[in-house]
Parts: structure tokens; C-alpha cells; sequence
């Protein structure tokens, strides 16, 4: 007996439902089986790039240095103008100075000489500094405040001590610092008196490059 016509009709419609179903699924089919790649992530982020701000400081081998001097002998205080000249951008170096403390009246206080400095960082920005030298000095007023006529001309020793802080000023070395310095008379001119040793105080502005 053959199949009645309703029954072949409704084979094909089910053929044709089953046809799509079977495709789409084909085509969400599961991966292979395959090697797995695991990515760990630091717990340690990667440090921020460094700042300009946070870069060294420029060192000038040549520095220039001036700014005001107090003299410090005998109870009395002088003021005058300080100035120098640093070389070297390592810890060593050597210093070229002069002061001048009232110059041009009865008491006058002229002074030079050079020292070896060494120069120690104490932090990013602050610096110290150290120098022993010898230098003249030309004096107006000896021991017990007694005024030489003409002045008298001595050989000094010198320690110095020094506080900079440096500018953040970019490609530039500038610096503001104070400075203690103690002068010992060691020689003395022919016919030149006795003196005291006296103490100068430096405020001063350095610029380098």
C-alpha cells in the first residue's frame, strides 16, 4: 500500500524544519581541544617615568659667587661686598675670593686669597661646602681696635664653611647659601702690629655652568 499524500507532505514539512536547526547548530560547534595560554598580571605596577623635577641638578664647573660680608671683630660688626670664583664640578675644587668691608674709610678691611674646597650634597637640593686656604689682607684696624695709619698688610690663614640651596632654575646651577669664614693672621708685614683674628659672615647668590 502506498503512502497517502497528506502523510508525504508532512515528512517534507519536518525535513525542512530539521534542515536549519541542524545547520546552526553545526555552526556554534565546540572548539578543539587545544593548548591555553595563561597571562599573570603583576602586582607590582611599573614605576612612573622620572620628572624633570626629580633629575639631578645641573653642577657648573665655573661658578660665580657674590653677594654681602659682615666683619666680625673686636664687639664691632662691618658690612661689605663679598665675591668668588668656584672650579670644579666634582667634590674637590678651589675657590678665588675677595672681600671688601668699608673700604674707603678709617677702618677699611680688603682681603684675598684662594682656598681647596671640597663640596658635599646633603640632599637633592641642599649643599655643603668646605675650603682651607691662605690669602692678604690689608687692615685698617689691629689688636685692641687700634688704628694703623696707611694700614698694614698681613698673611692670613682661612676656614671656611658654606650652606647652599640650590634654585630650581633649568640648565642653570644657581644656588643662595651663607658662609662663615674665620681668618687667622699668620705673617705680618714689616713694621705692621699685631692683630686678632676676626670671623666674616657671607650671604651670597652663586650661578654656574
Amino acid at each position: 500500500m502506498s503512502p497517502s499524500p497528506n502523510r508525504l507532505l508532512t515528512l517534507a514539512s519536518l525535513l525542512a524544519i530539521s534542515a536549519p536547526a541542524r545547520a546552526q547548530s553545526a555552526s556554534f560547534a565546540e572548539p578543539p581541544e587545544g593548548p591555553r595560554r595563561v597571562v599573570v598580571a603583576s602586582d607590582d605596577p611599573e614605576p612612573p617615568p622620572r620628572r624633570d623635577a626629580d633629575a639631578d641638578p645641573p653642577t657648573g664647573a665655573v661658578r660665580v659667587v657674590a653677594g654681602g660680608v659682615a666683619r666680625m671683630a673686636e664687639g664691632t660688626t662691618r658690612a661689605g661686598v663679598y665675591a668668588a670664583l668656584d672650579l670644579g664640578r666634582r667634590t674637590a675644587g678651589a675657590r678665588l675670593y675677595g672681600a671688601w668691608v668699608r673700604v674707603g674709610y678709617d677702618d677699611p678691611l680688603a682681603q684675598g686669597g684662594a682656598e681647596l674646597t671640597l663640596t658635599l650634597p646633603i640632599t637633592h637640593v641642599l649643599v655643603a661646602s668646605t675650603g682651607v686656604g691662605g690669602g692678604v689682607a690689608r687692615v685698617g684696624r689691629v689688636s685692641g681696635g687700634a688704628r694703623v695709619p696707611g694700614g698694614a698688610t698681613l698673611g692670613v690663614g682661612t676656614l671656611r664653611g658654606g650652606l647652599d640651596l640650590r634654585l630650581p632654575i633649568t640648565d642653570v646651577d644657581a644656588r643662595v647659601g651663607v658662609a662663615a669664614i674665620g681668618t687667622m693672621p699668620v705673617m705680618r708685614g714689616e713694621g705692621a702690629p699685631a692683630a686678632d683674628p676676626w670671623l666674616l659672615g657671607a650671604a651670597t647668590i652663586t650661578v654656574g655652568w
